[in-house]
């Protein structure tokens, strides 16, 4: 008989940033692997005075003392052979339900390495605020390395760091992947409409690793090309740049397809953060050409040449992007690569089956 298992997450139904595709890219995975095994207790995002008394208290990730009854007393009741924490920040979780029902597995999925994480955050955010957070996060992230089963991460890089912090790495790796929504007859369609000007564009929410790139970018590299326009395109994204002469910027959209259908190329002036970046597999899928930095392109597996090129500096951007501008043979030859890595290595099929074998056993 097939095990059952119980995911302990948000229902999320609009993904606003990368971590929420990667949530909902689980429980498809999840749901494929384990049929009518499996079951879901919800979380709830509460007021913001009962997410600091739950703070108060050592609680994060939309989970609090009530929670852990109520999970308890649903493992009893439905048989539940497995749990799957959303995110480290379940780390107390982990603790209660191992010591109270030790036969069952406990797997924890780590979005990234939360201690490693705030060490960047606090070199730019600083605050008795943060101070708070960042101590109950690292805490339940150390209890979820400590009663978990079974650890997953997104590459080898945030695998490493958990040895490193904790002296324990992942169980295995389940990179970012996206289910397959590529259509080819809207790529020619746009295509078709589009005008000279070479299109660049940049993907994510307003948040600080998306911001102070896309700043070094538009004032290290947007002047040194002609014949350019920047679109940027991401949740409270108006609020931290305008459109002005080449650069276009919109907020929160329903349907993110349209720009990429439209675009040139995707940049991704990336230089802190952790797990990897969502943005690139969703480029990938949509089969664009990409320039971007190491930290773009961290734990994906390609040759950076072929995808568009790989820069950490403004000149060598500068330099790939130019490349492209002049070639529209290398920008078509760079999407359809993209492609083809998306179905070959990031696509939700490759994650379905890294999930049967290793939960499922498969």
């Amino acid at each position: 008989m097939k095990d059952s298992l119980l995911y302990i997450g948000e229902s999320i139904k609009k993904a606003s940033n990368g971590g929420d595709v990667v949530n909902n890219r689980n429980i498809a995975a999840l749901k494929a692997c384990f049929g009518n095994g499996f079951y879901h207790y919800e979380l709830f995002n509460r007021s913001r005075l009962i997410t600091f008394l739950r703070l108060i208290l050592g609680f994060v990730g939309f989970v609090g003392l009530s929670d852990l009854f109520k999970i308890s007393s649903f493992i009893k009741k439905n048989n539940i052979d497995i749990i799957f924490l959303w995110s480290s920040k379940l780390g107390r979780v982990a603790k209660y339900i191992k010591r109270r029902h030790p036969n069952v597995q406990v797997v924890t999925f780590f979005h990234n390495v939360e201690k490693q994480y705030y060490a960047e955050e606090s070199k730019v955010t600083t605050g008795l605020k943060l101070k708070l957070i960042k101590h109950v996060v690292c805490k339940n992230e150390s209890d979820a390395v400590e009663y978990s089963d079974t650890l997953i991460t997104l590459n080898d890089r945030d695998s490493n760091l958990l040895d490193i912090f904790y002296g324990k790495k992942a169980s295995f790796n389940l990179p970012t992947t996206f289910e397959d929504k590529y259509d080819e007859n809207k790529t020619l369609f746009y295509a078709s409409q589009k005008d000279k000007t070479f299109d660049l564009l940049f993907v994510g929410y307003n948040f600080y690793a998306n911001v102070e790139g896309l700043r070094w970018f538009i004032e290290n590299v947007l002047p040194e090309l002609s014949n350019v326009r920047l679109t940027i395109v991401g949740k409270d994204m108006e609020q931290a740049f305008h459109s002005e002469n080449n650069i276009r910027v919109h907020g929160f959209v329903k349907d993110l397809s349209e720009y990429y259908y439209r675009t040139d190329i995707v940049v991704l002036p990336i230089f802190i953060g952790g797990g990897m970046k969502t943005k690139t597999a969703e480029a990938l899928m949509y089969g664009t050409a990409i320039v971007g930095t190491s930290e773009a392109f961290e734990g994906y597996d390609l040759e950076y040449d072929k995808i568009g090129g790989l820069a950490d500096d403004a000149e060598k951007m500068i330099e790939h992007i130019k490349r492209l501008q002049k070639s529209h043979t290398f920008v078509e030859t760079a999407k359809s690569y993209s492609r083809s890595v998306f179905l070959e290595k990031y696509s939700l099929s490759s994650t379905i089956e890294k999930v049967a074998k290793e939960l499922c056993h498969e």
